[in-house]
């Protein structure tokens, strides 16, 4: 069923790495998960690995969604025992710990995949003709590009008058906190994104679904690390350039030159975005062809 799983899983600028992984292959059972820390909160690695765990501990019987829940819930108990809170309620949300999630599950005897998504984790299959089909929306995207415009233009402006330096950028990143914080009050709600954070709320923004996968070549899972920067806030068409460049090339490819791409503008000027690398974490799948 799979002839080549090619993966990546880097730390980006931070100090620890919040991503985390699934690579189970008897199982059939494949995620990346992108850890997010909330602003002045909880650390991103307490949902992305209670999310990790929890759902590669499920029962094989169990569907992906159900399994996706449960971990939610696991990570909404851990999370009250945590802080102590009554509810998540009392927990506000940019505080939380929340992780993006693409994960795949794939039946080898009927050739489908359960899937499932939540954040600005990618999902992409590549068809025997070369097409490209982007199964997953990153809703998170629109709400970036305001943060990220705003980010950029300070950044700009200080660079005119003095030379850019490490105190200023992150001068500069406190000035957008409340943007920042504007974006993270929209998690798991119709005009936002949603993201598993451990509250009920999370599980009706999941999405999922089963696919056939007749037809498919390849299989790619990525967390947002491993978006080609642009001039440009990033969007969906950044990301079809990402799949088409990962299918391609190769995970090694495509790590290699976002990276180089990185520490070339390590302020962020010429390729806006909020952070010099993000953590970087993807699974490509090569199916054996027996069509």
């Amino acid at each position: 069923m799979f002839n080549q799983i090619e993966y990546i899983h880097e730390k980006g600028s931070n100090h620890t790495n919040e991503d985390a992984y699934i690579l189970k292959r008897e199982e059939g059972l494949f995620a990346v998960i992108d850890g997010a820390t909330g602003l002045g909160g909880l650390p991103g690695s307490l949902a992305a690995t209670t999310i990790k765990d929890s759902i590669e501990e499920m029962p094989l019987s169990k569907s992906l969604i159900e399994s996706t829940q449960l971990a939610n819930k696991i990570l909404g108990q851990k999370t009250l025992k945590v802080t102590k809170a009554q509810s998540m309620k009392d927990i506000l949300k940019e505080r939380r710990s929340s992780c993006g999630l693409a994960a795949v599950k794939i039946t080898k005897d009927t050739l489908q995949m359960e899937y499932v998504q939540t954040g600005d984790c990618m999902l992409f299959l590549q068809l025997t003709n070369g097409d490209i089909r982007m199964i997953s929306y990153d809703h998170l995207s629109p709400l970036d590009s305001v943060s990220i415009s705003k980010f950029h233009h300070l950044l700009r402006l200080r660079s005119k008058d003095v030379e850019m330096n490490e105190s200023i950028f992150q001068e500069c990143r406190g000035e957008i906190l409340d943007t920042l914080v504007e974006n993270r009050r929209k998690m798991n709600t119709s005009e936002g994104y949603g993201v598993l954070d451990g509250s009920r709320d999370a599980n009706e923004h999941i999405e999922y679904g089963l696919l056939s996968l007749k037809k498919v070549k390849k299989i790619l899972l990525l967390s947002d690390g491993l978006q080609l920067p642009t001039k440009k806030a990033s969007g969906q068409q950044a990301w079809l350039e990402t799949a088409s460049f990962a299918f391609k090339s190769g995970l090694a490819q495509l790590y290699n030159h976002v990276h180089h791409l990185e520490t070339g503008d390590p302020y962020c000027l010429a390729y806006p975005r909020l952070k010099l690398a993000d953590d970087k974490t993807g699974i490509l799948i090569s199916l054996i062809s027996s069509q």
